[in-house]
């Protein structure tokens, strides 16, 4: 899930790793 993270993950990875690990900072938030 951690790959998830990566710059190159698609879009629904992406939204999948913000439900395991929502952003713990403001950066992360936009």
């Amino acid at each position: 899930m951690f790959n998830a993270l990566h710059p190159t993950a698609s879009p629904n990875q992406f939204a999948i790793s913000y439900e395991f690990f929502p952003p713990k900072t403001p950066e992360m938030e936009t």
